[in-house]
């Protein structure tokens, strides 16, 4: 009930018109998993019930009524791999990916359609990558960000990490389970031909990532794309185009100067950037996007303001500078960004990004000016171009707070699931000398206990689980007895 009603209720507006998301629902019910595995199975396959046969997914759907197929995004597909991914690693339950699961098809008075979890999987992976240029999905209607409008051909840096990482679980997942092996490897292959592609395509001059990158042709694009059972149809959508003028580079200093955080934040995360490339992108970040409240999601963009009319079709700049996704710091966004500082080893930082966007700590100088419920994460915070910087909007209709828990549990105590085992991978401030966590993992409660003598800020030097050193840092599920387990982490 909780994810389902997560995004549902605010002072600001209702969420029920919009219906449930395909995308939200699949992002905040990995929160639910170190309590209770179960109830995030029954989302999960609900959630792949909203999947056409084609891989094409209603953006925003109800209980039982048809949903929006009219809204089409290019990373919908892969967050239901995400999810089963981890659901699986969480539980054991190899099982659910034979479950055989309806297609939506019918929804739409079309031929019924089924097929397995396992099914869907490879499904969403097919139709990302059909829709992309050798592995850079192109843009449609928005990716993650839903008002990047106005570059529907246009390949979407962000996406490009999302199917890398998507890739990868999914090549992770076959090897575990030591099934379909050439797949697995075709995969793993395709994930190296999208990060060589994002390193050739999507770079800008101070080696961070141009947030979308234009096709050289619009039309050719859109002539080889295939809509499925949305109802988009390609001579349409080109004659917008034309109207509005062809996308040009978004988020890049040779056309708008504009930086953005998208996938800067999921550079680490996704696993596409090794430290040189991370650290470049990191020291951009702080340059151009951080302050005391938290990250903007961009500069913004003030052309309304200084009286220019639109000259395009993208909808973030139709909000004032410094809100939303025209400059806002996005919470949700910067939980990505400490779980890749994370992996990276910088704990100072993400400790001080954690606790700065924390509710309280941004609005204990002024809580006039913050303006929101201090208990609750907003989604997001006015940014640097707004006159009204520092206020928070919009409480209640994020997914911040169940990413925020994961980053917490996952990547800063770095107690993370794993098919084999529960590892333990801490990286935090260096005044976090001691420390415990309690988590519960295969019906089993493990007790965790830090000490970080030298003020190290990752890594754990040994691991002791019931009095017994182990060897590395994870823990085999030989411990997973059903009882109460005792864990010593010495960091170092």
């Amino acid at each position: 009930m909780v994810a389902l009603l997560n995004r549902m209720k605010s002072r600001f507006h209702s969420g029920f018109e919009y219906g449930f998301g395909f995308r939200d629902i699949l992002q905040d019910i990995l929160a639910l998993l170190p309590y209770d595995p179960k109830p995030a199975k029954d989302l999960i396959k609900f959630t792949a019930e909203q999947m056409f046969s084609d891989g094409f997914v209603y953006h925003n759907f109800y209980v039982s009524a048809p949903g929006n197929k009219d809204f089409v995004t290019c990373d919908d597909p892969l967050w239901l791999i995400y999810a089963v991914v981890e659901y699986i690693k969480e539980s054991g339950d190899f099982g659910l990916l034979d479950e055989v699961v309806p297609y939506c098809d019918e929804k739409e008075e079309l031929p019924p359609q089924e097929g397995t979890m396992l099914e869907h999987l490879k499904v969403a992976i097919e139709k990302v990558w059909r829709q992309s240029d050798n592995g850079l999905p192109y843009m449609l209607m928005a990716d993650w960000n839903d008002d990047l409008s106005g570059n529907f051909t246009s390949v979407s840096t962000m996406a490009a990490q999302q199917l890398y990482k998507a890739l990868n679980d999914m090549a992770g997942l076959l090897n575990q389970m030591g099934i379909e092996k050439d797949l697995a490897k075709d995969y793993a292959e395709k994930a190296k031909i999208v990060k060589d592609a994002v390193e050739q395509k999507c770079i800008d001059k101070d080696g961070n990532y141009i947030r979308a990158v234009a096709a050289d042709d619009f039309k050719a694009v859109l002539k080889g794309m295939s809509f499925g059972h949305t109802g988009l149809e390609v001579d349409e959508i080109i004659a917008d185009i034309e109207g509005t003028g062809a996308p040009v580079n978004l988020g890049c200093s040779k056309t708008d100067g504009l930086v953005f955080f998208e996938p800067i934040a999921w550079a680490g995360f996704s696993g596409i950037a090794d430290k040189a490339r991370f650290d470049l992108c990191k020291e951009v970040c702080e340059r151009e996007l951080d302050d005391k409240y938290g990250i903007s999601i961009c500069q913004g963009d003030k052309s309304l303001v200084l009286g220019k009319l639109p000259s395009d079709t993208q909808g973030w700049k139709r909000n004032a500078p410094g809100k939303k996704e025209n400059g806002g710091q996005f919470r949700h966004l910067e939980s990505w960004y400490i779980a890749s500082l994370c992996i990276f080893g910088y704990g100072q930082e993400a400790h001080d990004v954690y606790m700065k966007t924390l509710p309280a700590v941004t609005s204990k100088d002024d809580p006039y000016l913050y303006a929101a419920e201090r208990f609750v994460y907003p989604e997001y915070v006015s940014g640097a171009a707004s006159n009204d910087h520092g206020k928070a909007g919009h409480t209640w209709l994020t997914g911040t707070a169940p990413t925020r828990l994961n980053v917490l549990i996952d990547w800063i105590f770095g107690v993370r699931r794993d098919y084999d085992g529960l590892l333990i991978d801490p990286c935090v401030a260096s005044e976090w000398k001691e420390f415990s966590a309690v988590r519960t993992f295969r019906n089993t409660t493990f007790k965790i206990s830090f000490k970080n003598p030298d003020g190290v800020n990752s890594g754990a030097k040994s691991v002791s689980v019931d009095g017994k050193v182990i060897d590395g840092n994870k823990i085999p599920l030989s411990y997973a007895n059903g009882g109460e387990v005792d864990v010593l982490v010495i960091m170092g």
